[in-house]
């Protein structure tokens, strides 16, 4: 099969199929083109590796699984993918690796059940036609598809798109029909909200997940966003619970919900709630709840508030949490769940510390805690099931400490007594 060059199976009744194996002996193919002819199962990932493969057509056929990440700088050109008939199963999961195909020119996506949001596209000059209609599509439309100047066609419409409706150039065919995204407003190129900018800048930290692309629709997000909830028009509680998310990064972008007006009084309790506190606040004032507990994959967090001046500095320190991936500024060194306590927490008024039962299989929380002896605020401590070491440190300082557990770690010395 090395001389071969060419495959046309278009529009043939077969039975139904998989395309064979021994087909990635044919290393000279340029064209594949076998539109409803009744095959089934994954795209094989050695498509991605012909050197000379210009043309790859599969539309309406029963497709299912991913995009083959073998397509990576693949040659491809023209990409068919569109209208796969599976009933409980089509093409889905992430398109990203459409970024990575420099070559194309023709994209077509449309009517699968492709997820996640558009990426960087900027790499893809000589793109003409994209369409991805009649997907699941989130997050913003990128501007570097808006201002390709290649883009000839195309088609956005009944997908899960977010944040401003983009605006094409006038010699571009759109089609992205109003009302079947979830852009703030239908006006092309007018800018959403503040606080609007500010959650979807949340969102893109998990990857724009769809359970908020499906409530989060409109310019105010007091209005029936999933996860909020509103007094007055300000946004008093961010609850994340239970909606499956599997990976959670909180970034300064949080601070920037409450600076959208000027200063609130808040004071939000829960037994459910992750506590986060930027550095150096010395009050209860500005408080806003984050509710983020039992996120599924990656387990969740409690607590009891948020706080934040509007005129101090915006950097996050978290105060209770439970397998949890949260940074300080975002600092790699300090992702929660492994490495050591932050130094930055020496003098903190930290009241109640949660840092227990870290799940790591090779790595948890470990080194020194002698941190906690000048964090005199502390009433609960609980850091058991982790990997700290070194002698317990000087606890007189504590006055208020009430409850103090290290069990299953690696501590040495003896125990102070006051």
């Amino acid at each position: 099969m090395t001389s071969l060059h060419g495959v046309y199976l278009d529009y043939n009744p077969f039975s139904p199929w998989r395309i064979p194996e021994s087909l990635q002996n044919a290393s000279a193919l340029q064209v594949f083109s076998a539109s409803a002819a009744n095959i089934i199962g994954n795209i094989p990932e050695f498509f991605g590796g012909f050197v000379n493969l210009g043309s790859l057509h599969l539309a309406f056929n029963n497709l299912n699984g991913g995009l083959p990440g073998s397509f990576s700088g693949s040659s491809i050109q023209s990409l068919w993918l569109n209208g796969q008939q599976g009933i409980s199963s089509k093409l889905n999961g992430s398109i990203g690796v459409i970024q990575n195909m420099t070559r194309l020119n023709q994209v077509w996506l449309h009517s699968n059940s492709f997820s996640g949001p558009l990426l960087e596209l900027s790499g893809l000059i000589g793109l003409q036609n994209f369409s991805v209609r009649d997907n699941r599509i989130t997050g913003l439309v990128p501007m570097s598809l808006v201002n390709l100047p290649s883009l000839k066609v195309v088609n956005l419409t009944n997908n899960l798109l977010q944040g401003p409706t983009p605006k094409f150039h006038f010699l571009v065919a759109v089609d992205m029909t109003i009302g079947t995204n979830s852009f703030c407003l239908s006006d092309p190129g007018v800018g959403c909200d503040s606080r609007v900018n500010t959650l979807l800048m949340i969102a893109q930290s998990i990857g724009y997940p769809t359970v908020f692309a499906d409530s989060w629709k409109g310019n105010d997000p007091c209005v029936q966003w999933i996860g909020l909830t509103c007094s007055n028009g300000d946004i008093t509680v961010v609850n994340f619970q239970k909606m499956g998310l599997s990976v959670l990064a909180i970034g300064v972008s949080v601070f920037g919900i409450c600076r959208a007006k000027q200063k609130h009084s808040w004071r939000v309790q829960s037994p459910n709630a992750m506590v986060v506190r930027p550095h150096h606040s010395g009050s209860d004032h500005d408080a806003v709840k984050i509710t983020i507990a039992d996120l599924g994959l990656t387990g969740g967090t409690t607590g009891e508030t948020y706080n934040h001046d509007s005129h101090g500095p915006s950097d996050i320190r978290v105060i209770e949490a439970r397998n949890m991936t949260v940074t300080n500024n975002f600092s790699e060194e300090n992702i929660l769940g492994r490495g050591g306590l932050l130094g930055s927490f020496s003098g903190s008024s930290i009241q109640s510390l949660w840092l227990n039962g870290q799940q790591g299989i090779s790595s948890k929380l470990n080194g020194s805690i002698g941190v906690i002896q000048n964090m005199t605020q502390l009433n609960q401590v609980w850091l058991h099931s982790n990997s700290f070491s070194t002698p317990l440190p000087e606890l007189s300082g504590l006055t208020g400490l009430q409850n103090f557990s290290v069990r299953d770690n690696r501590i040495t010395g003896c125990e102070y007594v006051e």
